[in-house]
């Protein structure tokens, strides 16, 4: 049984990979109900084990995001300048998402955010913003504007631990002009920022928490944490080689096929 979950997650762990380099996501639509199934079956409350799931996956995208970020930059695809801007509203949705999963119940959460995702994907077959050159000034608008994409990417990533990209990918596309693949740059140095805030505040809130993992730091399940990181690190970078040979309205199709599938999970598991 132990062999059999660990498997799994090594599995799980080599799929969130390639999903944070291929479409800039975070995976946590895989490994949160990896993790929170695991514990259902170990007799934990689902309340407890959601928690756990959420900030388990965070702590994972931390070094995915991280990875995926640092080799767009490399490469030259990374605006750090949309970067900074919803890196200051993400800190604030992060903490406030945190706080929120811990005050209610997570059910109507979930279903309120699948029919979101489904809006999002349609909202894809919106007429795009005119495209915008990569050293463009950036207006006072659009500043406030990213500001608050990134509260929205901190809020979804501290209650569902999916790192929020799939919000940000095709708000840059739609609204900002910015191309497919540097969409995709820009959210994967997203995720870092809000999983680091995000974990650290599961770390901290569940630092004392008597439901929280006997051997966890905080909400954070470290044996979840390390069966799922090696095959996430590996699969990172292929999915990025994949993702530069594809055009921009192919990896722009299969992230709205991938919002859909999620929002399904949400609305229906």
């Amino acid at each position: 049984m132990i062999l059999t979950v660990a498997a799994v997650f090594l599995l799980g762990g080599l799929i969130t990979g390639f999903l944070t380099g291929m479409l800039g996501l975070g995976g946590g639509v895989v490994m949160v109900p990896l993790v929170y199934e695991s514990y259902l079956h170990s007799g934990a409350a689902p309340k407890a084990a959601f928690i756990t799931a959420v900030a388990s996956s965070l702590a994972v995208i931390v070094f995915t995001g991280g990875y995926a970020a640092w080799t767009h930059y490399r490469e030259g695809r990374l605006d750090l300048r949309l970067v900074l801007r919803m890196g200051l509203g993400t800190v604030c949705g992060a903490l406030l998402g945190a706080h929120f999963l811990l005050q209610v119940d997570n059910g109507p959460v979930r279903y309120a955010f699948g029919v979101f995702l489904w809006i999002v994907a349609a909202s894809m077959l919106l007429p795009r913003a005119a495209a915008r050159p990569h050293d463009a000034s950036i207006s006072l608008g659009a500043q406030l504007g990213l500001v608050l994409i990134g509260v929205f990417m901190g809020v979804a990533a501290s209650l569902f631990g999916i790192g929020g990209a799939a919000l940000v990918v095709p708000a840059l596309i739609l609204f900002f002009g910015v191309s497919v693949h540097r969409a995709i740059a820009a959210a994967s140095a997203m995720i870092l920022v809000t999983a680091v805030c995000s974990s650290l505040n599961y770390v901290l809130t569940g630092w004392h928490d008597p439901a929280a993992p006997a051997h966890g730091i905080g909400w954070i399940d470290p044996v979840a944490v390390l069966l799922l990181l090696p095959g996430a690190l590996f699969t990172t970078r292929i999915g990025i080689r994949i993702a530069q040979g594809y055009s921009g309205r192919r990896l722009q199709i299969l992230l709205m096929l991938f919002q859909v599938g999620v929002g399904a999970r949400f609305l229906f598991s």
